[in-house]
């Protein structure tokens, strides 16, 4: 049989309370204060996994409550962290201060801060990257070129001097 959780105050599936998740109110606020108000925090089913991830777009007929835009899976957002616990791999981590210190020392924050402007450098950045990792490829391709080249020599150098060595032309002489 499945085990059993309590989830307020009843006795239900242990997948049912896992599959409905929802971060602590006090953690998304103090998230949002200190980084951006677009970040949010989903629980990931398969991974088993808090997700925090940015709204760069918010989607069209998104609901206003508060005076604030509020975030729905329509919105295009961006992967920011999968939060795993540090020393132990793959293990889960439960959200706390430690979460919000790991997120500080995230680079992607102190290199491209947040922000619509964040997302244009760290695509202008990636393009670069892309752009001289294929000018390596290019230069790659060209010394293989040449070992080659310089290769079929010596092999053809040494077929050369063992043809001359042996007269196979003439094989009883």
């Amino acid at each position: 049989m499945s085990q059993l959780a309590m989830h307020e105050g009843l006795v239900v599936p242990a997948t049912c309370v896992d599959e409905n998740r929802t971060p602590p109110s006090w953690f998304l606020r103090k998230m949002q204060e200190t980084f951006a108000k677009d970040m949010l925090i989903t629980w990931h089913k398969k991974k088993q996994r808090w997700v925090i991830e940015q709204c760069i777009e918010h989607h069209p007929g998104a609901l206003f409550v508060n005076g604030v835009q509020e975030h729905s899976h329509l919105c295009r957002r961006i992967y920011v962290w999968l939060v795993r616990h540090e020393n132990n791999g793959d293990a889960y981590m439960p959200l706390s201060e430690r979460v919000i210190e790991r997120l500080h020392e995230m680079e992607t924050y102190r290199k491209y801060g947040t922000g619509p402007n964040a997302l244009a450098k760290f695509r202008a950045e990636s393009a670069a990257f892309d752009r001289e990792q294929e000018k390596k490829k290019r230069e790659n391709a060209h010394e293989i070129f040449r070992y080659l080249k310089r290769h079929h020599r010596v092999v053809r150098n040494k077929l050369k001097l063992l043809m001359e060595r042996h007269d196979w032309l003439r094989p009883n002489k």
